[in-house]
C-alpha cells in the first residue's frame, strides 16, 4: 500500500538517529547495509609535505579505476586535503596538487572520458577544530575518489566534502531529485532517508528536495514552510529554495484567506511577492492561466493578462520591491 505523504513526513521526521557507515573500497563494489545505492570511493595518503604516490596508493588507485562503476550523470571527482601545519595558502595548493596527481594516476588507469574527472582542493579546511594529534594530521594529509553527481548549478568549490559521507549523501540526494523528477516519489524518498541516516538533514538540497516532494504531493503549507525554511537557514543564496519557500507562503496565504482573487485586479490593490514564482502560484490558486506580461515602468510591478475558467479575461497586479528585500533579508 502506498503511504501517504503524511505518515512518510512523519516517518522522516521521528525517526531515530541511525549509524553513519563509513565505506573504504580499494576494489570492487559495497553497498550501504539497507541502502537503495553503491557507495564507492577510495583514500589515497601522504607524507608530510608531499605529493608523491606511494607504490601501494598507485596499486590502489589502479584497482578502484578498473573496477568503478561510473553512474549516468555522475562524474569521478577528486578531493584533496592537506594538514593544518602550513599556512592557509601554502595547504591549498599542496591539496589542489595531491587532487592532480591522484586524477592523473586515475585517467591512467581508467578507461573513462578524462573530462569526467575533476580535481578540487580544500587545504585543511576539512579539518580545522581537530586536535593537532599525530594521528589526525596523518589522516588529514590525503586525497579522496569519489564517484558523485555535482548538484545543478553549483560551483565546484562549493562541493565541499565536508565529513566522510558528504558524497553519499549529495549521491543520495541527485538520486531523490531524479526520482522526483520521475514521479516516482516512495523512491525519492527512501534516497533521501538513506541521505538523512549519512547526515543528510544538514544540506540545504537535502531540505529543497524534501520540500518539493511535499509541495508536488500537497503537503500542509506550515510544514512546507518550515522546511523551505531551513534549506534558505542552510544556503541563504540558493534561489530555487527560496522560489519553492514563496510558494509555499503563497499557499498558506490563500487557504487562510489572507489572499482571494478578488485582490490584485488593479495597481493599488497590488499583491504583494517575493519572486515571480510566488505570483505564478497565486495565479494557479486562483485557477487562471497566465496569457502575456504587460510591460510596466516601474520594475517592482507585474501585470498579467489571464484567462478565467470561462475563457475571460482578467489582470493581476504583483508588487515585488518591498517584499523581495524583506525575503532576502531573513
Amino acid at each position: 500500500m502506498k503511504p501517504s505523504i503524511a505518515q512518510l513526513d512523519s516517518s522522516l521526521r521521528n525517526s531515530l538517529p541511525a549509524a553513519v557507515f563509513f565505506i573504504l573500497i580499494l576494489a570492487g563494489l559495497t553497498l550501504i547495509p539497507g541502502s537503495v545505492i553503491a557507495a564507492e570511493a577510495l583514500f589515497v595518503y601522504f607524507e608530510s609535505d608531499t605529493t608523491a604516490l606511494s607504490v601501494e596508493a598507485v596499486k590502489n588507485i589502479q584497482s578502484f579505476a578498473r573496477h568503478v562503476r561510473i553512474e549516468g550523470g555522475e562524474d569521478i571527482l577528486v578531493v584533496g586535503h592537506s594538514d593544518s601545519t602550513g599556512s592557509a595558502a601554502e595547504n591549498l595548493a599542496l591539496s589542489r596538487r595531491r587532487a592532480t596527481v591522484v586524477a592523473a594516476e586515475f585517467i591512467r588507469a581508467a578507461t573513462v572520458d578524462p573530462g569526467r574527472v575533476r580535481a578540487v582542493g580544500y587545504g585543511s579546511r576539512a579539518f580545522d577544530g581537530l586536535p593537532k594529534t599525530k594521528s589526525n594530521l596523518a589522516k588529514s594529509r590525503r586525497a579522496e575518489i569519489h564517484t558523485m553527481a555535482i548538484p545543478s548549478g553549483y560551483p565546484l568549490d562549493l562541493v565541499w566534502i565536508r565529513d566522510h559521507n558528504s558524497a553519499f549523501v549529495y549521491k543520495n540526494i541527485e538520486r531523490a531529485r531524479r526520482f522526483l523528477f520521475e514521479e516516482k516519489i516512495e523512491l525519492a524518498l527512501l534516497a533521501l532517508k538513506e541521505a538523512e541516516k549519512l547526515g543528510g538533514r544538514s544540506y540545504a538540497e537535502w531540505h529543497l528536495v524534501y520540500g518539493a516532494i511535499g509541495y508536488y504531493e500537497g503537503l500542509n503549507p506550515e510544514r512546507l514552510i518550515k522546511i523551505f525554511q531551513a534549506a534558505v537557514r542552510l544556503d541563504p543564496y540558493n534561489a530555487l529554495a527560496r522560489d519553492y519557500y514563496a510558494r509555499a507562503r503563497a499557499r498558506d496565504k490563500f487557504y487562510r484567506a489572507q489572499i482571494r482573487p478578488d485582490m490584485g485586479t488593479t495597481k493599488d490593490s497590488a499583491i504583494r511577492v517575493s519572486s515571480i514564482d510566488e505570483a505564478f502560484e497565486y495565479m494557479r490558486l486562483f485557477n487562471v492561466s497566465p496569457v502575456h506580461r504587460l510591460k510596466n515602468a516601474n520594475p517592482h510591478f507585474e501585470t498579467w493578462i489571464c484567462d478565467n475558467a470561462h475563457g475571460n479575461q482578467v489582470v493581476y497586479h504583483f508588487r515585488t520591491g518591498a517584499a523581495r528585500r524583506w525575503a532576502f533579508a531573513q
